[in-house]
């Protein structure tokens, strides 16, 4: 046998030296749910929702305002509100005027009056007498059985309840953050005197703008920096700051370069307009100066679309601020055509004013930043009727149309095949493949008993986990897990050879689902979209899932309107179990 050479011996010690680099990064630890005993009760306050485990493993999300005992080993009564239950191990829950058997799945129980509502997400339900709810289907109190609407509707309040350990800690600019210091890096004295949010909300799409005055109390000039991170899937529209009443607007550049050029505006004294774009969606702003005894004001915009479904349309602004007090709060809400659109805020107090439309105010003194803006609108759904809307932009006009048909639900869903691909290329970074892998980890765990799944990894080769899909058990799930945990993040991504892999692994007789994670911009072979289309396993429906900011939408909106699929984008920052879930009811 040959010696190894020493530039060998050191290519294998750099390898092992930077491994932790080349694969996901570990799974954060989540807190472990309450584990609620035979015998034991729990009773949830008006504002109050717990995550617990049964002794046989089950897990239960309990909602506010409800009662459960353990009554015995794998059983339940629940007497009021209402409980979310995903078992493998089977559970029966005593409810008024129910009594439920899981044998594997998921299901909701919730207490109507003197009955009790079922609605089964995963599995399959037997109530009595002697009745078997499938997934996807439901009854009232009254025995009436209709199909689901989307399960994250359905369990919107389990939503706090399903994020784990995030994956990239939560930003400590939410909501704006400005920094001042003199000279010896000591903080300044600077106050938030005024802060206004304007918003307009339209066709599912909002433009929020903050109006926002700061106060310099020191008897010298300041440096300060200002940072604000985007919500998702926002777009910034403009930043603008007044310098002596002038208004100045920000142009826009990378972290390097707006280096440079601060610095170089800076020296010649005057008051730089430069906004730099960080990294993800936090942007940053140098200010200087900020004169003595006088107040900066910035004005910030941006554009976003709004979560919207069955009517229901949420808009959020952030909490948090560094200046975590502004002597004058005060937000304005215009929704365009909102003369029939019901509200509600459970975070602020609005009033309606008498202008056109829908038009809400709400305004504090010396309010605090730390409670998220929540807005709830709700529009009624006419299934049968279309609606229409125009707009003007930049000197064109759009008109759009929005028909929602009534569709039938089948009795049961089909089972399913899940060719998983999973790009491993090397502009995949350990947090980008870890995000990965938890979307795979809930997504499956989300799919029915009697489906089958196969996973390959993509970057210059394809590597599957198995010759053939596999059933979807819990030890089969763990071991795919732990393929993709170790699979090296190395190599260029030939997209379309990935895709030619799976051709083979279509099943007849099943829906067949190739679910595909990453970027999806081809390295090597034809990055072009029509090709790659083409290379699409005939007979399998394409969901994208970009991960990432860096991802081609161009290419998964293509993908998915040629086999009738689905296309999304969740970056590491969101709340990975809920999207997931999201996305598994979607």
């Amino acid at each position: 046998m040959r010696p190894l050479t020493l530039s060998c011996v050191l290519l294998f010690a750099l390898f092992a030296e930077g491994a932790e680099r080349l694969t996901s990064k570990p799974a954060p630890k989540r807190t472990e749910p309450l584990l609620l005993k035979v015998g034991q009760e729990l009773a949830t306050g008006p504002t109050q929702k717990q995550r617990v485990r049964l002794e046989n493993g089950t897990l239960l999300f309990v909602n506010a305002g409800s009662h459960v005992l353990a009554s015995e080993p794998g059983a339940i009564s629940l007497s009021k509100g209402e409980v979310y239950a995903e078992t493998n191990r089977g559970l029966r829950i005593k409810a008024p005027g129910r009594d439920v058997l899981i044998k594997g799945g998921h299901v909701r129980v919730r207490v109507e009056g003197t009955g009790s509502a079922v609605a089964v997400t995963r599995g399959s339900a037997l109530l009595n007498p002697e009745q078997t709810l499938s997934a996807g289907w439901s009854v009232n109190a009254k025995n009436d059985k209709q199909p689901l609407p989307r399960a994250s509707h359905l369990l919107d309040w389990t939503q706090e309840l399903h994020a784990g350990s995030p994956l990239v800690p939560a930003s400590s600019y939410a909501g704006g953050s400005l920094q001042a210091r003199d000279a010896n890096g000591q903080e300044a004295k600077i106050s938030l005197r005024k802060l206004h949010l304007d918003v307009h909300i339209e066709d599912g799409f909002a433009r929020t703008t903050i109006d926002q005055t700061y106060f310099n109390h020191e008897s010298s000039q300041r440096e300060a920096i200002f940072y604000f991170p985007l919500p998702p899937d926002a777009s910034l529209s403009h930043f603008v700051m007044y310098v002596e009443g002038e208004r100045m607007e920000a142009g826009m550049v990378d972290r390097d370069h707006g280096r440079n050029v601060y610095e170089t505006i800076r020296n010649a004294n005057r008051d730089p307009a430069l906004l730099e774009w960080l990294d993800g969606s936090t942007f940053k702003m140098r200010i200087f100066p900020l004169e003595p005894r006088m107040e900066k004001r910035l004005i910030l915009s941006y554009t976003q679309k709004l979560p919207t479904l069955y009517g229901q349309t949420q808009y959020r602004f952030p909490a948090g601020h560094s200046l975590q007090q502004v002597e004058h709060w005060s937000c304005a809400v215009n929704v365009a055509n909102g003369q029939k659109v019901r509200w509600q805020s459970p975070s602020h107090k609005f009033q309606e004013t008498n202008e056109a439309g829908l038009c809400l105010w709400a305004e504090g003194k010396n309010a605090r930043t730390d409670r998220d803006l929540v807005l709830l609108l709700e529009q009624p759904v006419l299934p049968d009727e279309p609606r229409f809307a125009q707009t003007k932009l930049d000197g064109a006009e759009y008109f759009m149309m929005r028909y929602q048909p009534k569709l039938d639900a089948p009795a049961v869903r089909p089972d399913r095949n899940w060719l998983i691909l999973f790009e491993s290329s090397g502009d995949r970074d350990p947090l980008l493949a870890r995000t990965q892998v938890e979307i795979v980890r809930h997504l499956l765990q989300q799919a029915e008993p009697g489906d089958t799944f196969l996973i390959a990894t993509a970057g210059t080769r394809v590597r599957f986990h198995n010759d053939k899909p596999m059933s979807l058990t819990p030890e089969n799930l763990a071991s795919g897990i732990a393929f993709l945990e170790k699979a090296h993040l190395i190599g260029a991504l030939d997209l379309g050879a990935a895709l030619d892999a799976y051709r083979p692994h279509v099943t007849q007789g099943r829906e067949t689902m190739l679910v595909h994670l990453g970027s999806g911009v081809a390295a090597l072979g034809s990055p072009q979209i029509p090709t790659l289309v083409k290379k699409l396993p005939a007979g399998a429906q394409y969901v994208g899932v970009g991960v990432g900011r860096r991802w081609n939408r161009a290419f998964m909106r293509a993908a998915a309107e040629a086999t009738g699929g689905y296309f999304t984008q969740i970056n590491p920052d969101e709340p990975i179990a809920w999207r997931s879930f999201d996305l598994a009811a979607t």
